[in-house]
């Protein structure tokens, strides 16, 4: 298997760490304004709760904050894991070709390859063409009536 075969993959799986830590980081915030909220009802509240069921609700949701930190840092270490893994793969793949001339051929069999997908996609569009221009063509020409001049002789008087 050629080692930049798994480009793809591991980029796929970098872009979902990136949104995952997006995610956490929002997520945090919001748990942080719900906490400044919590504070705030708790205040307006009569003392019917009691000092304990305060205290416990305010370390409840604290430990969540950092509980969701502590992700947030797990995610982190992860994208960072993943950032190496693809410049290992990236720098093994480079070392694969060791000279100048094997690095222009890669290089121009990479072009080929493109330059292939994109004649299979003109001969797509040229069998189109060859399929619905013709009749096209045809049902235009049915349709036109043939046009009428009207000779208008000019007499002079």
């Amino acid at each position: 298997m050629r080692t930049g075969a798994i480009f793809g993959p591991i980029h796929d799986v970098s872009r979902h760490a990136i949104h995952a830590a997006e995610i956490l980081e929002a997520t945090i915030d919001t748990v942080k304004e719900l906490q400044h909220r919590q504070i705030a009802v708790h205040g307006r509240l009569y003392d019917n709760l009691g000092d304990t069921y305060k205290d416990q609700a305010r370390d409840y949701t604290q430990f969540q904050i950092s509980m969701l930190k502590n992700l947030r840092l797990r995610s982190d270490s992860n994208q960072e894991r993943l950032k190496s893994e693809i410049d290992l793969v990236r720098e093994t793949d480079i070392l694969r070709l060791r000279s100048f001339p094997e690095l222009l051929t890669h290089m121009w069999q990479a072009f080929n390859n493109l330059a292939r997908q994109d004649n299979n996609v003109m001969k797509s569009i040229a069998l189109l063409g060859m399929i619905f221009l013709p009749p096209t063509f045809i049902s235009v020409c049915i349709r036109t009536q043939e046009p009428r001049f009207d000779v208008v002789l000019l007499t002079s008087q």
